[in-house]
C-alpha cells in the first residue's frame, strides 16, 4: 500500500517517531501514587513551556497519560491529536467554522496539575515561555505551510494557518486572560 501511494504522489504525509525510553506517567498508576506524580510534574522544568505551547496550538487533550516519564521530574509530551475542539461536547476534531484564535480552549494539564490555579511562579514562567512562541513558529513556518497544504483543503488550509499564526501572535494575551493577569 505504501508503494502504491508513493507511485501516485510526488509527496505524501509520513509519520516519524523517536524511541522514548520511558512509560506513560499515569497509565495504570495506582490512585495512591497520583499525588507523587503531580508533585514531579509540578517540579518539571519544561512544564511552563508545555503549558504555553498547548495553549498556543489549542491542544485540549494534554493529560497525565500524554506524558512519558523519562526520569525523576523529567517527561516528554506525546499526542497532539485533539486541537481546537471540545471533546466534552463530543467534538474531537476541529472544523474551520469553530476556529477562534482568541478562545480559551481547555488546558487539561493545568486542570490536572493545578486544579485550574497554578502558582504565580508557574504563571510567570509560562508567560515568559510564551514570548518564544512566535520565533519558534517563524523558524518552521515554511515546513508547517508545506504540510498544511498537503493535508488540508484550500479553505481549511487558509483558516487553520490563520488560526495558528494569529493565536501565536496573541498567545501572551490568551494566557493573561486564562490566568487573570493584567493585559
Amino acid at each position: 500500500m505504501i508503494r502504491q501511494l508513493a507511485e501516485q504522489r510526488a509527496f505524501y504525509p509520513a509519520f516519524c517517531t523517536q524511541r522514548l525510553d520511558g512509560k506513560s506517567a499515569a497509565y495504570r498508576l495506582p490512585a495512591v501514587a497520583l499525588p507523587g506524580l503531580i508533585k514531579d510534574v509540578k517540579a518539571w522544568d519544561k512544564l511552563p513551556t508545555t503549558m504555553a505551547v498547548d495553549d498556543q496550538i489549542a491542544n485540549v487533550d494534554r493529560h497525565l497519560n500524554n506524558l512519558i516519564r523519562l526520569g525523576s521530574k523529567s517527561f516528554a509530551v506525546i499526542d497532539n491529536g485533539i486541537l481546537a475542539a471540545s471533546p466534552a461536547e463530543g467534538v474531537h476534531h476541529w472544523t474551520a467554522d469553530r476556529l477562534n484564535a482568541l478562545e480559551l480552549f481547555r488546558n487539561r494539564l493545568c486542570e490536572h496539575v493545578f486544579n485550574h490555579d497554578p502558582p504565580n511562579k508557574t504563571v510567570s514562567a509560562t508567560l515568559g515561555e510564551a514570548q518564544n512562541c512566535a520565533s519558534a513558529v517563524d523558524s518552521v513556518v515554511d515546513e508547517l505551510e508545506f504540510w498544511w497544504s498537503q493535508l488540508l483543503s484550500g479553505e481549511d488550509y487558509e483558516k487553520f494557518k490563520t488560526f495558528i499564526l494569529e493565536r501565536t501572535s496573541q498567545i501572551e494575551v490568551i494566557l493573561r486572560r486564562r490566568y487573570n493577569r493584567l493585559l
